[in-house]
């Protein structure tokens, strides 16, 4: 099992990027035991994103920088 926040994990996680207008711009799901993935940043221009991972009800967010 995978660890995030304390929570054991055995199940898949929900990727979303998001604009800081909050629009979804891209969603995935990352298999229950990943422990890295890839985010396809291309033909996304320079921006301010938001990145959320959702997984049993908790979510992470993160802000990310595309130069």
């Amino acid at each position: 099992m995978n660890r995030l926040s304390g929570c054991d994990v055995a199940a898949d996680v929900v990727l979303r990027l998001r604009g800081v207008d909050g629009r979804e711009l891209r969603v995935g799901r990352i298999p229950a035991g990943t422990l890295r993935t890839e985010l396809d940043l291309g033909g996304l221009p320079a921006a301010v994103y938001v990145v959320e991972l959702t997984v049993e009800g908790l979510t992470l967010t993160q802000r990310l920088v595309v130069q």
